[in-house]
Order: structure tokens, then C-alpha cells, then sequence
């Protein structure tokens, strides 16, 4: 079931999680709360998060490959790599448990870390996490190095809310669920938490686009204003 919600992302650069074998790109697969029984609203609400980076040690690697990249792993460290800013990449590794709690918050993948290897730190967010394709787990990450004025592009996750208040699914309508995040291109210290949509008077046959999203200052999606998000709910007959 995972496997058949998986995405693959087309552009270089953007966040993604992917199992080692195959590399399939699916971010926050399962770990984003998303309900069922409710979706978009004519009001939005955007949450806001990361006022100051979280501190994350890190260690040069001392050699590159699969075979060294798997003793790490046995001796509970997961390899990585800090590219970008026109910087050389540097090959580090860190705890385990430490990325695992991280990762498991569900907001890895917009969350600005501030890496210390060894007394040299640099700002970075996670671009792209390898996962164990049977325990779900980091067994790889890519942080991309960001600037003090930097942007990036990230994909804030929807949530739906108020569903107790929609005409539509009160006559038994089905909701129409086109997109869980929406892509956007933001500052790195004012990404979104997540995008939240109330339901309240959502009829059958209304349609939600991005337009219907009350972006923050400096944030901008990256799919025009008419693409839609959710289709609106369906009348009993066309389940």
C-alpha cells in the first residue's frame, strides 16, 4: 500500500525519502496525519515552525563506499553528505537514534538542522533520506547546505478539519482528495508547519484550488493558483 502512494519527483533538489532498493521518492509517506472523513475549507490557516535551527553533531567519515557506508551502520551511525552553498560536499556520519527521533516527528524533511562536525557548523536541511525498505528507517541523508537569506522549495503537508460541518459530507458525500501538500518555495527559517483547511459549509460539487491557501509572507506555491487540491465531495450515487 505504501508502495503504490509512492511518488517520484522529478526535479533535482527537491526533499524526498526513498528506500534503499528500489529508490523510489515518496515524502512523509505515512508519517503525515491525513484524514479520511475531512479535507479543504474556505477558510486556511498556516502554521509556522523552526524559529531557531535544531543542533544535530555530526563526524567526518573517513571513507566513502558501501562497504565502509555498512560498518557505520553496524556500529549505529548513518552515513551522510552536506553539499551546496558552492561549497565542496563533505562526507559525515551521525547517531542513529539521533536522525531516527528526528525522522519519526514526521517533519524531517522541513526542518532546519544546525550540524556540527567537529566544530565546524553548517546550516542545512535534509534533501533526500534513504530508508531501510523493510524497517522504515534512515539508512542514508543528503543535507543541502542553505544561506542566511535562502530559499528553498519544500512540500507542506494539508490538513482538513470542521468535517462535522460540511453539508456535503452530511448528505453522504464523498470527499475528493487530490493533493496532501502543496510545494512551495519559502525562506528556510519560515516554512511551514502545515497548511490547514476547515471544511465548514464545503457542499457537494465545490471544488478547493491552491488560490483558497493564505500563504505567509514570502511564501509562494510552485503550481499555479488554479490547480486544484481537493475535487469536492460526491454525491452517495457516484462512490
Amino acid at each position: 500500500a505504501r508502495d503504490s502512494q509512492a511518488w517520484r519527483l522529478q526535479s533535482a533538489g527537491r526533499p524526498s525519502i526513498t528506500p534503499r532498493s528500489p529508490r523510489l521518492r515518496h515524502p512523509w509517506r505515512w508519517l503525515v496525519d491525513r484524514p479520511v472523513a475531512g479535507l479543504f475549507q474556505f477558510s486556511s490557516k498556516s502554521e509556522r515552525t523552526m524559529a531557531t535551527e535544531i543542533e544535530l553533531k555530526a563526524t567526518p567519515r573517513p571513507r566513502i563506499g558501501k562497504g565502509a557506508a555498512r560498518g557505520l551502520r553496524r556500529q549505529g551511525r548513518v552515513p551522510g553528505v552536506i553539499y551546496g552553498d558552492r561549497q565542496e560536499p563533505e562526507a559525515i556520519m551521525v547517531d542513529y537514534r539521533e536522525v531516527t527521533r528526528h525522522y519519526q516527528t514526521g517533519r524531517f524533511l522541513t526542518t532546519v538542522f544546525m550540524v556540527d562536525v567537529d566544530g565546524k557548523k553548517s546550516r542545512v536541511i535534509p534533501r533526500e533520506v534513504q530508508v531501510d525498505p523493510v524497517k522504515d528507517l534512515p539508512v542514508h541523508v543528503d543535507f543541502q547546505r542553505v544561506g542566511a537569506s535562502g530559499k528553498i522549495r519544500v512540500n507542506v503537508p494539508v490538513k482538513f478539519i470542521d468535517e462535522a460541518l460540511s453539508p456535503g459530507l452530511k448528505r453522504g458525500g464523498v470527499l475528493n482528495i487530490v493533493r496532501h501538500e502543496v510545494e512551495v518555495i519559502c525562506p528556510a527559517d519560515a516554512i511551514p508547519l502545515q497548511f490547514e483547511f476547515s471544511l465548514d459549509g464545503l457542499d457537494i460539487g465545490r471544488s478547493l484550488h491552491i488560490s483558497a491557501i493564505k500563504m505567509p509572507e514570502g511564501v509562494r506555491p510552485v503550481l499555479a493558483p488554479i490547480a486544484s487540491i481537493m475535487g469536492g465531495p460526491l454525491p452517495p450515487a457516484k462512490r
